[in-house]
């Protein structure tokens, strides 16, 4: 009783002093704090304060109370989920209510806090980085006291996906600007602030090479040669250690440069070194039409070789070819990834998505030969010159651009480039309102084609027009939502970008119900999902993934994604004959999607056909840059056949990939499963039974988690973890435990376990009648 008049006590001292235009501080960066004329403000719990973060958070500061409920109480009724918000809408304004009634408001569709009365760290932070100068770039650093929203607990899967893709954009965002003052600072003569500029970049982005240029730069002009040369090597040795590539030739320009003394002859510089250099970051990512490991340059071999027990081609190898080799006589062109000039981190999904439909229209034209997407795309985080592009890629033309995007506004610069001299023969500049990139991507592969004197005809609609866009889209928000999505999913089969996926891609629907691209990648994602089992309901989720597909071959029936996701459908379900027709289909249309290739092969394996999937798993491999589980797979393809060698090459190149994806997404609990097996199978006990552990805490309720575990508690001599762990995967509808059933059959791993009771019980499940799933 005491207590209580004491809190009543402190309440109404707080009411008399707090004054009606008092300003509420929203601090996001480091742990959640909330203030009032010094005085703090502590929530009840959790999911109030992910409730004023994610309010806090919206550029509007207004969120739909639909949205809010369905991303703190996921898992509950509508409802349930309703009456909770009420709750901590009640909580939260008897937090608030010593500080003004009129702190927080809501309607019966949205909650919102009031602009005049509220000042959250991120908005600030946004507007001053936005003006890009030194002195607001100053104040933005001393608004950044920590990871936004930094020991934030655990909410829930769709939550927890909003804060990862929100810390992500406020990391890039705030490295971005750190980088235009940085250069700002440097071309002012400001070399000291220039030097505190980029070590900041680096403590946040260790790999950033324009920071470590600037600071090679800096110590050189200040005559610490030394200083910038070991600098330069550490770089060195992270790309190599982490991605196995090299740095970018403008790095290595700047190295070499320092290294040589002032008046010493041109002569006296290495050009073996200089050329090695250059080889070694051409193979730093995969050739259009080889089987390789990109990150590593070493080409896998086919499993139909001569011998299996043949040694593999390895980079050195592939470094002998002759690099200057004529392109062919037939006019062909790479598509460069096109820089994004824009002042805002979002442009990055817009100008990629603008690169890669350009690749498609050009696709189109008779008499070009456009190198896969996938490949040249992969080149984006690595600076290459056009006639190196050229030759890597074996083109004739290269075209090379940017994009700059400011409000409505929309400008893209293009240069086409002649692969052989490096000699520009075209350049153009379109200025256009950001609504008519559509009429752009078609204008501006048309007058590409006719610079190249190419007779123009197209593969869909009439003749002669490359504008009849049938899988694409008229709405600027629904392509914008479309390739936002489309960048989650391409992070991996983790449940958490997947979901944050299909709430993009799904909105993009709502935008453009006639989107067929949009539903078949919906219809991809959801096949992902659903393999990857948080679903509860998988009948529900198959049949889900199958309407998606049918719309959009509706929409198109020439939509290679469409078939795909038709074929992922048929195989998420067990119908593994009618997902082998469908995806054949898809790469009869598209050969270089490598969902077709990759679930393919998957299929191929729970075939028994162990060659052919192999041969799949290496095009899939070749078409996805940083993808550790095609190459994965293939490297157990490779074990099953008795090819040790190249079973070992392909763990390490798989490893590798995993190494860089756990760095970025340590949260990635598919990953560290899948990669504990394969450090088991390196040799690497303890890190796989750290990694494995790992996963298992991130996401108990997957069975792919669980398979994963149990191989490698086998991998390391524990049968019994085994088999608990496989029993866990196979707690799953019948259609997934017969699928799982089907694939341990042939997993090489598990085979000790054959006539243990327990595991032919589960193994078993494989004879299931298709009728019963």
């Amino acid at each position: 009783m005491e207590t209580l008049d004491r809190r009543q006590r402190t309440t109404e001292r707080r009411r008399q002093t707090a004054s009606d235009d008092a300003i509420i501080d929203i601090l996001l960066f480091g742990p959640l704090q909330i203030r009032c004329d010094g005085t703090a403000i502590r929530l009840a719990g959790v999911k109030d304060s992910a409730f004023v973060a994610a309010l806090a958070t919206t550029p509007t500061l207004r969120l739909p109370r639909d949205r809010l409920a369905g991303l703190l109480w996921e898992n509950s009724s509508e409802r349930h989920a309703r009456d909770s918000l009420k709750q901590s809408l009640l909580r939260l304004r008897r937090r608030l209510a010593p500080f003004g009634a009129d702190v927080l408001c809501s309607d019966r569709t949205a909650i919102w806090f009031n602009r005049s009365r509220v000042r959250v760290d991120v908005t600030e932070l946004q507007e001053l980085l936005a003006d890009a100068t030194l002195k607001s770039v100053d104040k933005a650093m001393s608004l950044r006291r920590g990871v936004f929203l930094e020991g934030q607990a655990p909410v829930g899967q769709d939550y927890d996906g909003w804060l990862h893709a929100e810390r992500t954009r406020l990391d890039r965002l705030y490295v971005d600007a750190l980088l235009g003052v940085m250069k700002q600072a440097e071309q002012t003569g400001r070399s000291e602030r220039a030097l505190e500029l980029a070590q900041r970049i680096l403590s946040a982005d260790k790999e950033n090479e324009r920071a470590a240029r600037c600071m090679m730069r800096v110590l050189s002009q200040n005559g610490d040669r030394r200083a910038a040369l070991m600098l330069y090597e550490s770089l060195r040795q992270r790309l190599s250690d982490d991605f196995a590539i090299s740095p970018q030739p403008a790095t290595v320009d700047l190295y070499n440069a320092i290294r040589t003394p002032l008046g010493r002859k041109q002569e006296a510089r290495d050009p073996k070194a200089l050329n090695q250099t250059s080889q070694d970051q051409l193979q730093s990512a995969p050739p259009a039409k080889t089987t390789t490991s990109e990150l590593t340059g070493a080409v896998l071999p086919s499993p139909n070789a001569p011998s299996p027990d043949a040694p593999s081609r390895n980079a050195a190898s592939a470094a002998a070819e002759p690099p200057g080799a004529p392109p062919s006589p037939d006019i062909s062109i790479a598509v460069l990834p096109f820089d994004n000039l824009g002042p805002e981190l979002v442009d990055d999904f817009f100008t990629d998505g603008l690169t890669e439909d350009i690749i498609t229209e050009l696709s189109g034209a008779f008499g070009i030969s456009v190198a896969s997407r996938n490949t040249t795309l992969a080149m984006k985080e690595h600076a290459i010159d056009a006639v190196q592009a050229a030759r890597h890629f074996s083109v004739s033309h290269v075209l090379e651009g940017s994009v700059r995007r400011e409000h409505a506004h929309l400008r893209v610069t293009v240069r086409l480039i002649d692969g052989q001299n490096g000699h520009q023969i075209w350049a153009q500049r379109y200025d256009r309102g950001a609504q008519a990139v559509f009429a752009l991507q078609d204008e501006l592969s048309r007058d590409v084609a006719e610079v190249l004197k190419v007779k123009l005809s197209a593969v869909r609609g009439e003749a002669g027009s490359l504008g009849a866009r049938a899988p694409g889209t008229q709405s600027l928000e629904a392509y914008q939502a479309f390739h936002k999505g489309r960048a989650f999913y391409l992070r991996g089969m983790n449940s958490v970008s997947l979901r944050v996926s299909r709430i993009l891609l799904a909105r993009a629907i709502e935008l453009d119900p006639d989107y067929a691209l949009a539903y078949a990648q919906l219809a991809i994602c959801e096949s992902y999902l659903a393999m990857s089992l948080v679903n509860t309901n998988a009948d529900s989720c198959f049949e889900t993934c199958m309407a998606h597909s049918l719309r959009a071959l509706e929409l198109d029936p020439f939509l290679a994604e469409a078939h795909a996701g038709k074929g992922l459908a048929h195989y998420a379900a067990g119908a593994y004959d009618a997902a082998a027709v469908a995806l054949e289909a898809a790469i009869r249309l598209d050969d270089s999607l490598f969902e077709a290739h990759f679930f393919q092969a998957r299929n191929k394996h729970l075939l028994g056909q162990r060659e052919e999937a192999a041969k799949s798993f290496e095009r899939a491999a070749a078409l996805r840059p940083n993808d550790f589980r095609a190459i994965g797979l293939l490297a157990e393809e490779y074990a099953a056949l008795g090819w040790a060698e190249n079973a070992r090459s392909a763990f390490e190149s798989c490893l590798i990939r995993l190494k860089a994806e756990v760095e970025n997404h340590p949260d990635n609990a598919g990953a560290l499963a899948f990669g504990s097996a394969v450090l088991a199978h390196l040799g690497h006990a303890g890190q796989a039974e750290d990694w494995a552990n790992w996963a298992l805490a991130i996401g108990p309720d997957d069975c792919l988690i669980h398979y994963n575990s149990a191989r490698t508690w086998m991998l390391l001599a524990r049968p019994d973890d085994a088999l608990e762990a496989l029993e866990s995967a196979f707690a799953m509808p019948s259609v997934v435990r017969r699928r799982l059933a089907m694939w341990m059959a042939f997993d090489t791993d598990l085979k000790p376990l054959t006539g243990d009771p327990r595991f032919d019980a589960l193994l078993a499940y494989r004879r299931l009648p298709e009728t019963e799933v």
